[in-house]
């Protein structure tokens, strides 16, 4: 298969493609392609009418699903377990840790609350934050570097930037980190199903990530993974599924958790979001990753390209090796240019007046020019 026949068939998938819709804003959240309209279309009607109490199928389903992701970050299931979302999988982290006073964590300036949130919780403990410098959305390794002190035990940043797109040096930093016996965490949420990720290879501690953007599949569903070393460390937050269950004798209280990432399994799971992402998860592995990769950083390279010629400027880092799926846009008249795309049905986003450009993987040069043509007009009227 040609790449100009899988494109045409990833673009098959996606109903408001059909409906005219040029859909330009994955950063904030994914929409559903037909395949998991159908799954969760069949998972409530399962749930309604034909079994209810689906359990089984639905053990089989969470079963498979953490096999897909394991595929796609390279790790061994017993490693993997379902959060709701990436802010909760980062308090895993975070609480799951002994500080001691003293203790120092570091965090770019630039990351999204969510990855910072949690740490700074720690301050009430005697842990420190520091913050590394930026420029525009962007860090050198280096920047890292000059705040290591005997005292660091954790790095915690984005793979991707969410508002300049920067994707940081992952195999610098995690080498950097392993030098100095330093933790990394890595809030993968604007990479995963825009780039390919080796968490083994790379050294990676500890990700944690939504579903609901590049991923293409429903709010309240993401997932944490966890190395060996770590995983022994790090205590859970007890409910009443984080160790085998006694259905005979459910009065026991036996607090032994998993040796696994199943310790991290408070209770009930999202069976509605889980059958999503096994749905998405499936037609992403179906398309390639790699060519899903490749596709989604030429049409971002192509609409940095069109609309720098129409007088918009980039922000963040113009190197390639630093590209990811988000491009963000200064122009005097960004807010205008936003609601003047909205009008034509192209979604982008308005994040800190600056027009931000996040396509997916099924994304075309047309819907970059069609969404350059309203822009041209707008500017040139």
């Amino acid at each position: 298969m040609t790449d100009e026949e899988r494109l045409t068939k990833a673009r098959s998938y996606f109903p408001h493609i059909q409906e005219g819709i040029v859909y330009l804003n994955h950063a904030a959240i994914g929409p559903y392609s037909s395949p998991v309209q159908k799954a969760m279309n069949g998972y409530i009607n399962e749930r309604a009418i034909d079994n209810i109490e689906n359990f089984p199928h639905l053990l089989r389903v969470i079963e498979e699903t953490l096999g897909f992701i394991g595929e796609i970050i390279n790790a061994p299931t017993q490693n993997i377990e379902f959060a709701p979302n990436t802010s909760y999988g980062l308090n895993v982290l975070a609480q799951g840790l002994s500080w001691n006073p003293g203790d120092r964590i570091i965090i770019p300036a630039c990351e999204f609350p969510a990855n910072v949130y949690p740490f700074l919780q720690l301050r009430s403990q005697g842990v420190e934050v520091d913050f590394v410098p930026h420029n525009n959305g962007t860090f050198a390794v280096e920047d890292i570097e000059a705040l290591i002190t005997d005292q660091t035990r954790l790095l915690t940043l984005s793979w991707v930037q969410f508002l300049s797109g920067f994707r940081a040096d992952l195999a610098s930093i995690a080498a950097l980190c392993n030098s100095k016996n330093i933790l990394l965490s890595v809030d993968a949420i604007q990479g995963l199903g825009a780039l390919e990720i080796d968490v083994q290879e790379l050294g990676i501690d500890f990700l944690a990530s939504g579903g609901h953007k590049w991923l293409l599949s429903a709010q309240g569903v993401g997932f944490v993974y966890v190395s060996d070393s770590l995983l022994e460390k790090l205590d859970p937050m007890l409910g009443w599924l984080n160790g085998p269950v006694d259905w005979r004798n459910l009065t026991k209280y036996d607090m032994t958790p998993y040796p696994d990432a199943r310790k991290f399994r408070l209770g009930t799971l999202n069976g509605l979001g889980i059958t999503a992402l096994h749905a998405s998860l499936k037609l992403y592995r179906e398309m390639d990753p790699s060519w899903c990769e490749r596709n989604l950083l030429r049409i971002t390279r192509y609409a940095r390209q069109r609309l720098e010629s129409l007088g918009l400027t980039v922000y963040g880092s113009p190197e390639e090796s630093h590209m990811a799926g988000i491009s963000s846009f200064v122009h005097p008249e960004s807010e205008a240019l936003f609601g003047e795309l909205n009008q034509h049905r192209i979604y982008t986003a308005l994040r800190d007046d600056k027009l931000r450009f996040a396509p997916g993987y099924y994304a075309s040069t047309e819907d970059i020019d069609r969404a350059a043509s309203v822009i041209a007009s707008y500017l040139g009227g």
